[in-house]
């Protein structure tokens, strides 16, 4: 009975838009609802989610609802209340490396491989940092592509996964696998899908200080990723190389841990929904353990 719910959950195809779900029944400006997925629910565009300031520049307004989003930062979202969840990879890791050991040696110490936009946006301004003033040591590898030279003066590198060359999905692919740190600045938004995929390359993800992991507060991600402030982004090469090889392996486990249980063995887009289901349950029973204390209070008093 919605009427008697504590929680009402809205899926991705529960309504056809933004007025049909605000003009349901049981809508009471988003009270006592979770909107999962929020960040595609209504008018998102192919594999891009949006991100908090899309939202608000397109006046979605979810009331008091309660949102999932997929590249939020510690500015917008209301902790403890929405949920961050996590972007799935476009990259999935083939089954001949599962048997892989996931304290191997590999080539690179820390790498980034990705696009370059001149977007005043920070998350773009943190790849531009990476690129222009990081070391080029043999074990510190960065790989962009300037998509704003394209058609000028051509791609600054052309093997880059966002290229539909021959070599652009095993190059990167390879890079995720040899690589102990992995550097997963955000893209649209403060997330990217190089968060998934370098916990399943077996890389620690570096990200920078605004990043809220997936179900955050509730999962705490501190064992697993290395987080770096934006002052900071251009000294990561140097910040990495002083982590402790035992600090190194304990992570390595503890983002290979988390990697199973959030986004699930193998990949599944449903054990997201399932932990979101968790986190709820978990605030749930903690608000009611508040209420029925503050009631015996009262009761006392």
């Amino acid at each position: 009975n919605a009427d008697e719910a504590c929680l009402l959950v809205v899926g991705l195809n529960a309504f056809q838009s933004l007025h049909d779900l605000t003009q349901s029944e049981h809508w009471n400006n988003g009270e006592n609802h979770y909107i999962y997925q929020s960040s595609i629910i209504f008018g998102s565009h192919g594999d891009r989610p949006f991100n908090d300031k899309t939202i608000n520049d397109r006046n979605i307004n979810f009331g008091m609802a309660a949102m999932s989003p997929w590249s939020s930062d510690d500015a917008y979202i209301r902790q403890g209340f929405d949920t961050p969840v996590g972007l799935y990879p476009l990259w999935k890791k083939d089954e001949k490396y599962n048997n892989l050991d996931l304290h191997r040696w590999r080539r690179y110490l820390v790498s980034f491989k990705g696009n370059i936009y001149p977007d005043e946006q920070r998350s773009w301004q943190h790849r531009w940092i990476a690129s222009e003033y990081w070391d080029h040591e043999e074990d510190v590898h960065i790989d962009t592509t300037c998509e704003a030279s394209r058609n000028f003066f051509g791609a600054l590198r052309v093997r880059n996964k966002y290229d539909n060359t021959d070599d652009s999905d095993s190059d990167y692919e390879q890079l995720l696998l040899n690589s102990t740190f992995f550097f997963c600045p955000g893209g649209g938004g403060t997330n990217s899908f190089r968060f998934a995929e370098a916990l399943q390359g077996g890389a620690i993800p570096v990200v920078t200080g605004d990043f809220l992991p997936p179900f955050h507060p509730e999962i705490d991600w501190s064992g697993c990723i290395v987080r770096v402030s934006e002052v900071r982004v251009v000294d990561l090469p140097r910040i990495v190389r002083e982590i402790s090889k035992d600090d190194i392996q304990r992570r390595q486990l503890n983002c290979s841990a988390l990697l199973d249980s959030i986004f699930g063995k193998p990949i599944d887009s449903r054990q997201h929904f399932s932990v979101a289901m968790q986190v709820w349950n978990i605030r749930i029973k903690s608000a009611l353990q508040r209420m029925e204390k503050f009631s015996m209070l009262g009761t006392v008093g």
